[in-house]
């Protein structure tokens, strides 16, 4: 009895320690947002920041207020209020993730921020929980504070984007698959194809679950028998995780052509996340890595390797020919789940080395230190980051109580993006519209392609918005240094004489935002706003 009792206290003890690690690295990474004002910032530094947020809004609306009415005739909808979403254009599951915790928690910028706290906080504590199984507790400890201190880690916990989510995701499925190679169960190797399928749910590239999975199935340490079960997670893997990536490449189709092939394309792209890995990591801590990769794959090779090392070899491994050997475009938000196993490693080298040197622990926890030393006096930085101006401009716009706001913004897609998600956040009724320069004034694919201005002159431009009934228009003139054209047009219709326009506030934030009132407005509007919500399945919204 005794016994029975000393296990459950023991295992209660476990559980408390595990949520007392979790909400540390939840407040470790919430202290990064508030020191760099994250908070205080529209979704605005990545191009697909502003629709990953609306995405998670529409999808929180409609569990509060949608139920019995079709998911793509409310998405539709709301696309005709703020046309920056982008339904299934990306895996669904961080969309899911957000649009849950928002139907709870509000659907405020600040609501979105605080899941990415947790988000960032569980990368921490599945980082902290492998390596520590590998390198003790200091070891563990101090490179997880190294990777709370890298500057891809500190983007992305500052920003709404799902590569946060792919890296927490693959943390899980590299979890899983140590406790697989530890105990090869039935049970396990659901939780592993599982873990491998939210990987691919969240984005494209979380299909590197499938090439790791299949080189767990040839490395000598998995080799216990149980490769039928290790067969059944990457199937199950796959069937959760392909058809969500073969929706996403035919939405993107028609908006983005495929990456370069080739071995030369190949040697582009290693070339590209080379450099990346040595600005994050900086030369020592990469050599680090790799010396613990090298020692990995011997004892791999020798029937020596330890689960937490066979796993992250196949994880590291998987990811790497995901982005290497597929026609993608490369981008350095991609490393970002390349970037836990490296430390991980590092960790794992330094752990090594200190067992060839008197007192190991000692030495383990002095050798580790010496290397964050290094790295946080070397690499670790990170600037406040400063209003852009729209949120402001939102704001001024909301603070008519009496009608719906009826707005025009002209900017680059991200600025729009983002002005329209500020709009969103105060418009809890949905009642406003925004309008988009980038689809009103012309007409392009995603990335630019297939460009075509739609308005000869100004004057033309000018008796459209009237009719439409657009009561403010919103122009960020920082685009002025290097304008496109419906900028240009935009930019002389504002400016012509004759009083259709009037100035009235200038928003000097991050980037000058003027905010005109359209005197000609017409009351109610004497045309519909109608718009494309997918070029690829010619799917058409309109008032």
């Amino acid at each position: 009895m005794q016994d029975g009792n000393s296990k459950t206290t023991s295992s209660a003890m476990r559980r408390a320690a595990m949520a007392l690690l979790l909400l540390a690295a939840c407040g470790a990474v919430a202290g990064l947002q508030v020191w760099s004002r994250a908070y205080l910032v529209e979704p605005l530094r990545h191009s697909d920041e502003a629709a990953h947020y609306l995405n998670g809004v529409v999808l929180a609306d409609y569990l509060r207020a949608g139920w019995g009415e079709s998911p793509l005739a409310f998405a539709g909808r709301f696309y005709l209020h703020y046309p920056a979403i982008a339904p299934l254009v990306w895996p669904p599951l961080w969309h899911v993730m957000m649009g849950l915790w928002m139907a709870v928690a509000g659907t405020t910028p600040e609501a979105a921020m605080a899941l990415t706290a947790v988000v960032g906080g569980g990368v921490l504590a599945a980082f902290f929980t492998l390596t520590r199984a590998r390198a003790g507790w200091a070891v563990a400890g101090v490179f997880t504070a190294v990777l709370w201190g890298l500057p891809l880690f500190n983007d992305l916990v500052t920003c709404l984007m799902a590569d946060l989510a792919v890296m927490l995701l693959a943390g899980w499925f590299t979890l899983a698959a140590v406790r697989f190679l530890d105990a090869p169960s039935r049970r396990n190797a659901w939780l592993l194809g599982l873990a491998g399928g939210a990987w691919g749910l969240t984005k494209a590239n979380g299909l590197a679950a499938l090439p790791a999975l299949a080189l767990l199935l040839v490395l000598p340490a998995a080799a216990r028998g149980a490769w039928k079960r290790l067969g059944g997670a990457a199937a199950l893997a796959g069937a959760l995780g392909v058809p969500a990536a073969l929706i996403s490449m035919r939405l993107l189709g028609a908006h983005q052509p495929p990456g370069a092939g080739g071995l030369a394309a190949v040697a582009d792209r290693a070339y590209f996340y080379a450099n990346n890995m040595r600005w994050q990591l900086g030369w020592p801590l990469l050599a680090l890595a790799l010396a613990g990769v090298l020692l990995a794959c011997f004892r791999i090779y020798r029937r020596q390797g330890a689960a937490p090392d066979t796993a992250v070899v196949a994880v590291l491994a998987g990811y790497f020919a995901f982005h290497l050997l597929l026609p993608f475009e490369h981008n350095e938000r991609y490393l970002g789940s390349m970037l836990p196993p490296l430390l991980y490693f590092a960790a794992t080298a330094v752990h090594a080395a200190a067992g060839l040197l008197p007192q190991r622990r000692i030495a383990a926890g002095a050798l580790a230190l010496a290397a964050a030393a290094w790295f946080f006096s070397a690499r670790h930085t990170l600037q406040p980051q400063s209003p852009a101006g729209f949120r402001e401009a939102a704001r001024l716009l909301m603070a008519d109580h009496a009608r719906p706001a009826r707005a025009l913004v002209i900017s680059e897609e991200k600025g729009e993006a983002a002005f329209a998600a500020g709009m969103a956040s105060l418009d809890r009724a949905r009642r406003a519209f925004v309008l988009r320069g980038s689809k009103l004034i012309a007409d392009s694919t995603w990335y630019g392609g297939e460009y075509k201005l739609l308005y000869s002159d100004a004057a033309s431009l000018a008796g459209r918005i009237e009719r439409l009934g657009i009561r403010h228009v919103v122009f960020d003139t920082s685009v002025l240094a290097a304008p496109r054209p419906e900028h240009s047009l935009a930019w002389r219709m504002l400016n012509s004489d004759g009083g259709r326009f009037e100035l009235e506030r200038t928003i000097p934030y991050g980037r000058r935002i003027a905010v005109y009132r359209v005197t000609g407005a017409a009351e109610p509007p004497l045309e519909r706003i109608q718009y494309r919500l997918s070029r690829s399945a010619g799917i058409m919204v309109s008032e």
